[in-house]
C-alpha cells in the first residue's frame, strides 16, 4: 500500500486501542483543525505512529499503523477526526494505548527504505531539436612551439606543436584552442634490415699487466748415494754409471 502525508498530522488519541486487535477505529483530537480528505486510491493510507512518551517527555515506545479517516464527508476544519486503522505484524505485537496516546503521522524508516527502490522507467521523451552544425577544423600544419603559432590564423585553421604534440586550433580572433595531443594510429612492424658489412679489424690492443711469481715450492728431502761396484744407486729410483777414475775406494 500506498502512504500519504498530511499537514504535519498529529493529535491525540481520545479513546483506549485495546490490546490484540488487528483493526479499530480511533478518534484523535488534532493539534490544529483540518478537512478529511478523501486518499487518491484504494490502496493508499495514512502511516500513523502512536507513540508512549514517558514522564520527562521522552519517547520510549512505538506502533506503526495504517489508517483511512471516515468523516471524508466534511467540507470545514474538523479538529477531531475518526479514523480506522489496520495494524500490521502479529497479535502479541498489540499492546493496549491507552486515551491521551500521542498519534503522529510520520515518515518511518521502511518509508525511507521504500524510497530507495528505483521507481518504474519513464516514458522516452522527444527527441531535441538539431544543434546548430559546428566548426570544421583543416590541419594546416605544424611549429615548433605555442610561441610560434601563426597570425592572421582563420576560424577551424589547426596547426601542431612539435615540442608537445598537441594540436592548437583557431577561433579566427587571435585566441587559440588546445585541443590535446594530435596523433595519427600506430603504424604497421617494420621489415627486418639486411645484415651489414663486417666491420675492419680494430687496432692492437695495450699488453696485459706482468703476472706476479708463484709461491716457492717446499724444500725436498735429502737423498743418499751407494756406491757398490762403481754403480750409484739413489734412493729415487736413479741408476746410471759412476766413473771413478783411478780412486781405490770410498769411505
Amino acid at each position: 500500500m500506498a502512504n500519504t502525508w498530511y499537514n504535519n498530522f498529529g493529535g491525540y488519541l481520545q479513546n483506549e486501542l485495546s490490546a490484540g486487535v488487528s483493526s479499530a477505529q480511533i478518534v484523535v483530537d488534532l493539534d490544529r483543525a483540518e478537512i478529511p480528505f478523501v486518499l487518491d486510491s484504494v490502496d493508499s493510507t495514512l502511516s500513523l505512529t502512536l507513540i508512549k512518551i514517558d514522564a520527562t517527555g521522552r519517547e520510549v515506545d512505538w506502533e506503526i499503523v495504517r489508517g483511512f479517516p471516515t468523516d471524508t464527508s466534511s467540507e470545514t476544519p474538523l479538529a477531531r477526526w475518526t479514523i480506522t486503522i489496520y495494524r500490521p505484524g502479529t497479535a502479541s505485537d498489540w499492546v493496549v494505548w491507552p486515551i491521551g496516546t500521542r498519534v503522529e503521522n510520520r515518515v518511518t524508516a521502511q518509508n525511507v527504505l521504500e524510497w530507495q527502490e528505483p521507481g518504474p522507467v519513464g516514458p522516452i521523451g522527444e527527441s531535441g531539436e538539431d544543434g546548430a552544425d559546428g566548426t570544421s577544423v583543416e590541419l594546416k600544419g605544424a611549429v615548433d612551439s605555442i610561441a610560434d603559432l601563426p597570425d592572421g590564423a582563420e576560424e577551424g585553421d589547426m596547426w601542431i606543436t612539435a615540442d608537445d604534440g598537441n594540436g592548437y586550433v583557431s577561433d579566427g580572433l587571435g585566441r587559440w584552442t588546445d585541443v590535446g595531443p594530435i596523433r595519427g594510429p600506430t603504424g604497421d612492424t617494420g621489415l627486418t634490415g639486411e645484415t651489414g658489412p663486417i666491420g675492419e679489424t680494430g687496432p692492437q690492443g695495450l699488453p696485459g699487466d706482468v703476472a706476479s711469481s708463484g709461491p716457492i715450492g717446499e724444500t725436498g728431502e735429502d737423498a743418499s748415494i751407494n756406491l757398490d761396484g762403481g754403480i750409484a744407486n739413489s734412493n729415487y729410483g736413479g741408476i746410471s754409471p759412476l766413473e771413478c777414475g783411478n780412486a781405490g775406494s770410498f769411505n
